[in-house]
């Protein structure tokens, strides 16, 4: 019997791939670049302001020094300030420079909020300009996300000047732009909502398409992009009219797991530690193992000697707030909900004559099984 195997070549078809990666990633920083034309007044007040206060406080350090008596405490305090200055232009030019530059996606990790405060720094002028009050509402404690930073700044640029725009022809009421932030299930969400002239029912998702535009400028790019960006970040753009004036654009990225697995990790061998606390009739000792389940799971075990687990407790013991120990809230075990999110598994199982122990199962990648299977295969001729 003979196995017969099948080779394609699709070179041509990853080439193609290719180039319309790097056609979109040309007309998006074409349009960063154009986006940063539109916030030149905000970009030049940004850096003339610490400009300003340098030359202020270099032309107060030679007057001191011109003095009969230099009054040297005073000349140090200053060139404190031209330091202090000095650095924060430069953190301002970095950020335009890093939006100017055609460079290939970065995936790092983010705390969106700090996206959205470089953001707002760089528009607050141009906002001023537009006699919009944009306020910010960022939820404390958001999980990271994995992304590309000049491309998440350009995405929220790009509805800050939205926002912006939808509001020009607005004279009867406040002109109010709202960043917002917050964490929902696996995803954090951020909302940019405007008070101006709303969007038609029939244009929710159209405002998302090339070219397509209503207002008298633009050439209706901008979020066309930004949906493409967050999408390849495996997140979602959309918009909705408001109960009253005005249209919020919303996006969604998932948040980055790999620290709370690690959380997880470091929460079972701390629960180990404390059931050890209190027991000196035998010596304590912790196994920490792992092996490879049939089912694409790794499973990780730690097993204690510590005091153990009532059978009626199994299963319960992951509920929020339930601990015996004294002086612990009982959150450390509260995570089986995090872990089923990412297709996990936590269970516990009590050991004779003490202790226990917890399983922890993670799924093994889709690159994981592909490169097993690869390694496990193999053609056979007999």
């Amino acid at each position: 019997m003979f196995s017969i195997g099948m080779v394609q070549d699709i070179t041509d078809r990853k080439r193609a791939e290719e180039a319309l990666q790097k056609a979109q990633a040309d007309l998006a920083h074409v349009a960063r670049v154009s986006t940063l034309g539109e916030l030149a007044a905000s970009i030049a007040h940004e850096i003339n302001q610490p400009l300003a206060a340098i030359v202020a406080d270099a032309n107060a350090c030679l007057n001191w020094l011109a003095a009969d008596h230099p009054d040297i405490d005073s000349v140090r305090e200053a060139l404190a300030g031209v330091m202090t200055d000095g650095h924060r232009a430069a953190e301002v030019i970095g950020r335009i420079r890093a939006l100017c530059r055609r460079t290939d996606p970065h995936r790092e990790r983010l705390d969106i909020n700090d996206v959205i405060r470089e953001v707002v720094l760089l528009a607050r002028h141009e906002v001023r300009g537009h006699r919009v009050s944009l306020q910010t509402d960022l939820a404390s404690a958001l999980p990271a996300v994995l992304g590309d930073r000049v491309q998440l700044q350009q995405v929220l640029i790009n509805l800050v000047i939205n926002g912006m725009e939808a509001m020009e022809p607005v004279t009867d009421r406040p002109r109010d732009l709202l960043i917002r932030s917050r964490h929902e299930a696996e995803q954090v969400l951020v909302a940019v909502q405007d008070s101006g002239t709303g969007i038609e029912p029939n244009n929710v998702d159209q405002v998302f398409d090339a070219f397509f535009t209503t207002k008298p400028r633009g050439m209706g790019m901008g979020l066309s992009i930004s949906r493409s960006i967050i999408e390849a970040h495996a997140g979602r753009l959309w918009a909705s009219p408001n109960a009253g004036p005005g249209a919020t654009f919303q996006f969604s990225l998932p948040m980055d797991s790999k620290g709370q697995f690690l959380g997880i990790g470091i929460n079972l061998i701390t629960d180990a530690i404390e059931a050890m606390a209190s027991d000196a009739d035998w010596s304590p000792h912790m196994i920490i193992r792992s092996e490879r389940h049939e089912d694409d799971h790794v499973l990780v075990a730690v097993q204690d000697s510590g005091v153990g687990i009532d059978p009626n407790d199994l299963d319960p013991r992951f509920n929020a707030f339930l601990t015996t120990k004294l002086g612990g809230m009982g959150m450390g075990l509260s995570i089986r909900s995090i872990i089923e999110a990412h297709g996990a598994r936590l269970r516990a199982t009590a050991t004779a004559p003490h202790g226990a122990i917890f399983h922890l199962s993670l799924p093994i990648g889709p690159a994981s099984r592909l490169r097993n299977i690869a390694l496990n295969s193999s053609p056979s001729v007999s």
